[in-house]
């Protein structure tokens, strides 16, 4: 799994917090610097990233964020037809996992199991997920997070 955030994406999505109403290109620069001195960033190995110091918490967020896309599709499926509850299962297991490192017992899928097995119903939802999805490597991680 690739690490890393784009530095124009990372400061898009902090100036808003951080920085005052400007667009200037040394206030975003300045953001840049200030993120990569946290214990938790640093350079990225390309230009013009911002890189997780520790790979283990970009796989811990990424199973957080998997567990937010389930517990959102679960609210949601109950409402749905047929065929919209298939792709909503199918769908919801694409974006929660897509790249994510599916390593056995990974910081991931132990982050997302733990958030699974705490909420009934996204626990059920993620069991019917992985009866239905067809691609392996998703699938494989459903069935192990249940």
């Amino acid at each position: 799994m690739e690490t890393g955030v784009a530095v124009a994406d990372m400061t898009e999505a902090l100036s808003p917090i951080y920085l005052p109403a400007s667009d200037d290109p040394q206030d975003q620069q300045q953001l840049a610097t200030a993120l990569v001195q946290f214990a938790f960033f640093g350079a990225g190995r390309r230009a013009g990233v911002i890189d997780f110091t520790h790979p283990i918490l970009a796989e811990y967020l990424a199973g957080l964020y998997a567990a937010s896309v389930f517990a959102r599709a679960a609210a949601r499926v109950e409402t749905a037809n047929a065929v919209s509850r298939l792709a909503l299962l199918k769908g919801a297991a694409r974006e929660a996992i897509g790249d994510a490192d599916s390593a056995v017992n990974s910081m991931f899928e132990r982050t997302l199991s733990r958030a699974v097995r705490n909420d009934a119903t996204t626990r059920t939802f993620v069991a019917e997920a992985a009866r239905v999805v067809t691609e392996k490597k998703l699938a494989g991680v459903l069935a192990r997070v249940v």
